[in-house]
């Protein structure tokens, strides 16, 4: 729980900084600055293990949630300015429900690959999932954490076929 209220301590925080950046230096380098964030915050994921204390595993995640605010609120206004007035509601109402679908398939791909490892760590048995030992849940969450890497990467991959700046309409 404290590792999840670290990440939602950093959006908001880089959020309402990004307004100033991606004025100045436009949206998709605001949201390039957050994806950096986000691939340190996954690179620190990567080095915890089961000897990790709870405020290294914090840290990471509010790496990653000041770059998540950093791409989000720029990634929302880019796309309402790249409209008319008539259309910006459907097209903030497309983009929240995509960033909605997004987070459902992401935490259903991780529990996935959660699952699988945890299958592989007990032989194919069906284990107790109550009393589960640090010895398999501990590689299994490093595959999740391999993932969001990944993820990340991709996620830059994306941010660079945004335009830096779009038209803005009336």
């Amino acid at each position: 729980g404290f590792a999840v209220a670290a990440m939602t301590i950093g959006w908001p925080i880089s959020a309402a900084i990004a307004g100033r950046f991606y004025l100045r230096i436009g949206f998709r380098d605001t949201a390039f600055i957050g994806s950096a964030f986000v691939v340190i915050g996954a690179a620190v994921l990567l080095l915890v293990n089961g000897d990790s204390s709870v405020l290294h595993l914090a840290g990471a995640c509010f790496l990653v949630g000041l770059g998540l605010g950093f791409i989000a609120s720029p990634i929302v206004v880019a796309a309402q300015s790249s409209v008319d007035w008539a259309t910006r509601g459907v097209v903030t109402g497309a983009a929240m429900f995509a960033r909605s679908v997004g987070s459902a398939v992401g935490i259903a791909l991780f529990g996935a690959i959660a699952n699988a490892a945890v299958a592989r760590q007990v032989g194919g048995k069906h284990p107790d999932l109550q009393h589960l030992s640090a010895q398999v849940l501990e590689p299994s969450i490093h595959e999740v954490y391999l993932g969001a890497g990944v993820a990340a990467i991709v996620m830059i991959g994306a941010i660079a076929l945004l335009p830096r700046r779009t038209a803005t309409f009336d």
